[in-house]
């Protein structure tokens, strides 16, 4: 926010944001003071309105979603498997979970498990035993990088041997592989 009125200050008309934790509080004050917004990897569905002055340049939580739903759609129509779903308990995880559920509803899609976890966790080796135990082959594991990077590291190093792991938009930078 300090930065936000720094550069407005300064004569800047246009920002860039990253992430929904960020680009969300700043909104209102682009559009109050008709600042541009470009929001790069903002996903919260609250970001955005027409006629406002914020953008996003990636795909909504809906749009994420029905992505995701229909992967695993046609995975199961090749090879039928068990799916599980896990869920960072934050908003914008939340809230893709929301959207997910619906949409694999949609396709027919059962879960074998549906299994959230905090924000601050780090071991994920009873989860990864859930999954083993359930002979789960597709994983949507929903967070940030971090989380995500570590869920990868121990699913290798326990041999979950899952078929696919998906996540979601922001997993897709530098610390999630430094992690993993």
């Amino acid at each position: 926010m300090q930065a936000f009125t720094k550069l407005v200050a300064e004569g800047v008309r246009l920002i860039i944001t990253q992430n929904s934790n960020v680009s969300l509080p700043i909104s209102p004050l682009a559009n109050s003071q008709h600042v541009i917004q470009l929001a790069v990897t903002t996903t919260s569905d609250r970001y955005s309105s027409p006629n406002d002055y914020t953008f996003r340049t990636n795909a909504s939580t809906r749009d994420e979603a029905i992505a995701q739903a229909g992967y695993i759609a046609r995975r199961l129509k090749e090879s039928p498997a068990p799916v599980a779903l896990v869920t960072m308990q934050d908003e914008y995880p939340v809230t893709l979970r929301g959207h997910l559920l619906s949409e694999l509803e949609k396709h027919g899609v059962v879960l074998a498990l549906n299994q959230d976890y905090l924000p601050q966790e780090t071991d994920f080796r009873t989860l990864i035993a859930k999954i083993k135990s359930a002979k789960v082959q597709y994983v949507v594991f929903l967070g940030y990088q971090t989380q995500c990077g570590l869920f990868v590291k121990q699913a290798q190093e326990l041999k979950l041997g899952a078929k696919s792991i998906l996540s979601n938009t922001p997993v897709n930078n530098r610390e999630f592989f430094e992690v993993a």
